[in-house]
């Protein structure tokens, strides 16, 4: 059987919804050239009040991707979201976790101030 060893603690629904206190921080290669396994590059980053994706495959336009904790918005390049853009907001997130290795990632805390 297969096992995600990066599933999202306490599964994706539970993740969005999560209140505690989170130190802001940006998840990214290490590589600015390294890609994942379809060609795409994806940046994660989180705070308090919002999950942020940037995504972009190939030399298509860039997509950044807002999840507002506190209302349960999607913005997609600052235009509102509907519940399909939070789905594949959620499948960009995965498709991270699925096929990163944790030698290739930074994790890059920032100050709250």
């Amino acid at each position: 059987m297969y096992e995600n060893k990066h599933a999202l603690p306490g599964g994706t629904k539970e993740f969005f919804k999560d209140k505690k206190k989170i130190q802001p921080k940006v998840i990214k290669f290490k590589d600015p050239l390294k890609s994942l396994p379809d060609g795409s590059k994806i940046i994660f980053a989180e705070d308090d009040e919002k999950i942020i994706i940037k995504y972009q495959k190939d030399f298509h336009k860039e997509m950044l991707y807002v999840f507002y904790r506190i209302t349960g918005k999607v913005t997609i390049n600052n235009k509102e979201g509907d519940r399909h853009d939070r789905i594949r907001m959620i499948e960009l997130g995965q498709y991270l976790l699925d096929n990163f290795d944790d030698r290739e990632m930074v994790t890059i805390y920032l100050n709250n101030n």
